[in-house]
């Protein structure tokens, strides 16, 4: 994990006690913990003020940065997932992946502090099903944020009525190169077939109405051939995206390996 260089005193003290910025204002700016925050404070001995409300409670009232929400965009796209508490009124975002992956989701949980927890949450191996095909899946880690409003408006946009994603019809709105960075490193993958490029894009938990929304998305981002390719399973048909033409595939995604984690680079290593 990457170590966060301390801010100057200078600093702090100006973004604490002239700016009025909480100690959760400053986690968000620095992508680090409050408790990391409080020790910073300690250091320079500057005096915190005092508050009725728990670091968590405080937390509710702090928002996410702009990194943040197009990351947790990204990854509601692809690999993350929000949910409702049944006793709560704010969602929750979570995320799993393999231990090949685990790099990947502490990158993911150091861009999203304070607002999930440091350590990571270890899964056995055991039996799981994918898209309706019974598989054995690998130890596995995963994190969850604390319930925040934010997330139940990010929740409201890509979730129906009865807890499914779906694709707002004005996707674009939402997109930019670090969303797609992050939605491409969760579900793309990069094939070499028949002396071409192309990148598939795994949409398959959406429907054909959806992926037609996000062909229609990625065209501001994307010159080349999109298609909408049908898949069997044991369960019926579903669709994933493919994007095709050797340069133009080369464009967007040396554009995007700029935002890309160090371990998710090899999706984007595209050559002319």
């Amino acid at each position: 994990m990457k170590r966060i260089a301390i801010p100057s005193l200078e600093i702090l003290d100006n973004l604490y006690n002239n700016l009025g910025k909480s100690l959760s204002d400053l986690a968000v700016e620095f992508n680090t913990s409050n408790m990391t925050v409080l020790a910073w404070m300690r250091k320079y001995k500057i005096s915190t003020r005092p508050s009725t409300q728990s670091i968590y409670h405080e937390l509710r009232d702090t928002m996410f940065s702009k990194h943040q929400i197009d990351l947790i965009i990204g990854s509601v796209l692809g690999d993350g997932s929000l949910r409702m508490p049944r006793r709560g009124k704010n969602a929750i975002f979570s995320e799993k992946h393999s231990e090949k992956q685990k790099a990947y989701l502490e990158w993911k949980r150091d861009l999203l502090k304070p607002f999930v927890k440091s350590d990571l949450y270890k899964e056995e191996t055991k039996n799981h099903v994918i898209s309706g095909i019974d598989c054995v899946v690998d130890n596995s880690y995963s994190f969850r944020s604390i319930s925040h409003p934010m997330l139940t408006e990010i929740y409201n946009i890509f979730y129906d009525g009865n807890g499914n994603k779906v694709i707002p019809t004005n996707l674009d709105e939402y997109l930019n190169d670090f969303v797609l960075a992050v939605w491409f490193m969760d579900d793309g993958s990069l094939m070499w077939k028949n002396r071409y490029y192309r990148f598939d894009l795994h949409t398959e938990g959406f429907s054909y109405k959806d992926q037609v929304i996000i062909c229609r998305a990625l065209s501001k981002y994307f010159i080349g051939r999109t298609l909408i390719i049908p898949r069997h399973y044991e369960n019926g048909i579903r669709y994933y995206i493919s994007l095709r033409d050797k340069f133009s595939v080369y464009t967007i995604l040396s554009r995007l390996s700029t935002y890309a984690s160090d371990v998710m680079k090899y999706k984007f290593d595209v050559h002319l």
